[in-house]
């Protein structure tokens, strides 16, 4: 990860992550702050330094990090993230913000992954490691 003003940065960083957001409208994504979910895309904004992106939120997941809104308290305003390309990065499967922990998931394959395992009724825990593995070692090793 480099600094946000590091020359070169945003170019780079609009070249790799912009055709990877670009035609994200109408589709679903995983977000996750604290709490992931499954969200649809409802706009994306995007110009020569920034992206913005509105989703609708579709589904809290459980991933047994013990991080989960109670029953009727979660939020339902609109997802509304993004910001200048050179704070963000790739990070494993996902688009991570620097400093941050906002990251979102776009490949409909990767997507579609989850979605498949949730409908065949998987544990919190398999759905943390599909998402983040190194988390779900984490957890693992501290419960031993």
């Amino acid at each position: 990860m480099f600094p946000p003003w590091t020359p070169g940065l945003l170019e780079a960083a609009r070249e790799v992550l912009r055709p990877m957001i670009e035609n994200l409208e109408g589709r679903e994504i995983l977000y996750d702050c604290h709490v992931l979910c499954l969200a649809r895309v409802e706009s994306v904004e995007m110009d020569d330094s920034a992206f913005r992106i509105v989703a609708t939120r579709i589904k809290y997941i459980d991933t047994g990090r013990g991080l989960m809104y109670a029953p009727g308290c979660e939020p339902t305003q609109p997802l509304d993230f993004g910001g200048g390309w050179s704070l963000w990065y790739l990070y494993q499967s996902g688009i991570h913000a620097q400093m941050v922990c906002d990251i979102f998931f776009s490949d409909q394959t990767f997507v579609t992954a989850v979605k498949a395992a949730l409908e065949r009724g998987a544990e919190p825990k398999e759905i943390l490691r599909l998402v983040f593995p190194e988390a779900a070692e984490v957890y693992e090793k501290g419960k031993q």
